[in-house]
């Protein structure tokens, strides 16, 4: 569950409907009150809407990229490496013996 902060909307338009209940009227500061506390819950909701969505976009890029750079690296190492014949071992194709067992490889 993603925490939201779109109950702050309410907040703001309850401390700004007394400011205005005490300048002018209460009628009118209820009606602001009212009024601001619902912009205020829709305006910080979409907000939030949109930073997620960039976040999951960011995520997603970051997930692929990091995929690749691994998928890439298993190529990578598996085209640095022979087996042994003698023990099957994994050998680096720039060694002429197997570490394992001593046996000569690459002829």
């Amino acid at each position: 569950m993603r925490r939201t902060y779109s109950h702050y909307g309410v907040v703001i338009g309850v401390l700004l409907g007394i400011v205005v209940g005490l300048q002018y009227s209460v009628v009118l500061g209820v009606i602001a009150g009212i009024a601001i506390s619902a912009a205020g819950v829709f305006i910080i909701s979409a907000i939030e809407k949109v930073i997620e969505k960039g976040i999951d976009a960011g995520v997603d890029v970051a997930g692929r990229k990091i995929s690749e750079a691994m998928d890439r690296r298993k190529q990578n190492k598996s085209a640095q490496q022979s087996f042994c014949a003698k023990c099957g071992s994994a050998v680096e194709k720039t060694l002429s013996f197997c570490e394992k067992c001593g046996a000569k490889v690459n002829e």
